[in-house]
């Protein structure tokens, strides 16, 4: 990041040398990059509360299931134990058939919810998972696109640079009949 900000300082401060053209690009580059990084921060930011919804779906959906089977088994428990008193001695064994078999089937009725539900977390997590695979992809098409433009930018500096040193030679020749030394350079 610091390399980056560092090199458009240099751009800039090259740019302002050649002309506004170059430094407008410039701008219009940053402004583009500084975009793009807010969408990008939008975008987690929103996966991230997706994800968090639905994990809290999730596990609020299965608590509430789980309640529910947990009162209806309760339920189904106390209407059983209360016919079997009344059928007496005889009926207790049938009556304990029918409440393993029931109690099975609510399991496996809760075990098949469990299943399903293991299962859409699972293709949710596959598809948020490919979401992220897909932004990193364009994040980095974005990241080299914006490399060669800085490129063909430094490029174009540097061409622009070296035809200003020689008129700038030629200049001084012209008028002094010897190029004038930088000051900045101390003595020859």
């Amino acid at each position: 990041m610091a390399g980056i900000i560092t090199l458009m300082l240099t751009i800039i401060s090259v740019g302002a040398a050649v002309g506004g053209l170059t430094y407008a690009a410039i701008r219009k580059l940053s402004g583009e990059m500084k975009e793009f990084r807010a969408e990008l921060g939008g975008v987690q930011e929103r996966l991230r509360g997706e994800m968090k919804g639905l994990e809290e779906g999730l596990r609020g959906e299965m608590k509430g299931l789980d309640e529910r089977l947990r009162g209806e088994m309760k339920e189904l428990g106390e209407g059983l134990r209360g016919e079997m008193k009344e059928l007496g001695e005889g009926l207790r064994g049938e009556m304990k058939g029918l409440e393993e078999r029931l109690r099975g089937e609510i399991c496996g009725v809760r075990d098949e919810l469990r299943g399903e539900i293991y299962g859409v977390r699972e293709e949710l997590r596959g598809e948020i998972q490919a979401v992220r695979d897909e932004l990193r992809s364009e994040v980095r098409g974005v990241r080299d696109d914006l490399r060669a433009e800085i490129a063909e930018v430094r490029t174009e500096l540097r061409g622009v640079e070296g035809r200003q040193t020689g008129r700038v030679a030629r200049l001084e020749d012209k008028v002094f009949g010897v190029p004038l030394q930088d000051p900045a350079a101390g003595p020859a």
